[in-house]
């Protein structure tokens, strides 16, 4: 199992495939498993897929641990690891967040950035993931089994429902994920933190960004991606159907616009 040791954590990845290398970095309460079946299909890459510490096979040592920064400079570790001299990111939902933050970084070698559903942006807690806190608290005070229970009782539970079953499987798999008990403070520090403080930073990053965004999910709004792309000099947004109504249509166009967008650095 590929370890990298970084600052006070143990990150596990995987680097599959050869040809241009794709950093690709997974959401909140995800691992290395979502973003590999997420970009499984794009041609002529070298997939390097992780888990974030405090999720999958990642660990960390302490709660000071985790924070968008520490991510970020696991991110970085494992680019100087692989020696990676051109590469390009991807990040879903909190690694969309991660992507930004590495790229604010100015790594040497970065090419495009690809940052699909952001879930952040300059604000800490957003609203839009009040309902990922309702279920760390729930898990903090009753424990995993309880916990999971109460929130099928909940009224965010019924919102979720009401909505899509995408919408509500996709909260109740927060249950089943692997560190499901440390749930509560890998979700409070990373939700209460930020990736940027001001759009006006983004004026720095000059490679070209491409964003997928879907006006119907409420845990990644599409005025995120309308928000960056008005903030990212050399930025372009598609607005898909939402994954919680059709994910199979959601992914095979976004891997389209993926594949599309990295033609010309393949």
């Amino acid at each position: 199992m590929p370890l990298l040791k970084t600052q006070r954590a143990s990150v596990f990845y995987l680097d599959k495939g050869a040809g241009y290398p794709l950093l690709c970095l997974h959401g909140l309460g995800g691992s290395h498993q979502q973003t590999n079946s997420f970009f499984a299909g794009l041609d002529n890459t070298r997939l390097i897929t992780s888990d974030h510490r405090g999720h999958g096979k990642s660990t960390f040592d302490a709660a000071e641990d985790i924070s968008m920064e520490t991510l970020c400079e696991d991110a970085l570790a494992l680019i100087d690891e692989l020696r990676l001299d051109r590469f390009s990111i991807a990040g879903i939902s909190l690694g969309a967040a991660i992507s930004l933050k590495v790229a604010l970084k100015e790594p040497k070698g970065l090419d495009r950035i690809i940052l699909i559903r952001p879930a952040w942006i300059n604000e800490r807690s957003p609203a839009n993931l009040n309902s990922l806190l309702t279920i760390a608290d729930l898990i903090e005070l009753h424990g995993l089994q309880r916990a999971k229970e109460l929130w099928k009782e909940s009224e965010p539970y019924r919102q979720a429902l009401q909505h899509s079953s995408g919408l509500s499987n996709s909260l109740m798999g927060q249950f089943e994920r692997e560190q499901a008990v440390s749930n509560p403070v890998v979700f409070r520090k990373l939700i209460h933190d930020r990736p940027f403080a001001s759009f006006s930073v983004l004026k720095s990053i000059q490679q070209q960004v491409l964003i997928i965004s879907s006006s119907d999910d409420p845990l990644h709004p599409l005025y995120h991606g309308q928000l960056l792309n008005e903030a990212l000099p050399n930025c372009a947004l598609y607005e898909l159907v939402s994954k919680y109504h059709d994910s199979q249509a959601f992914g095979s166009k976004a891997l389209q616009l993926v594949q599309a967008f990295l033609r010309d650095v393949t």
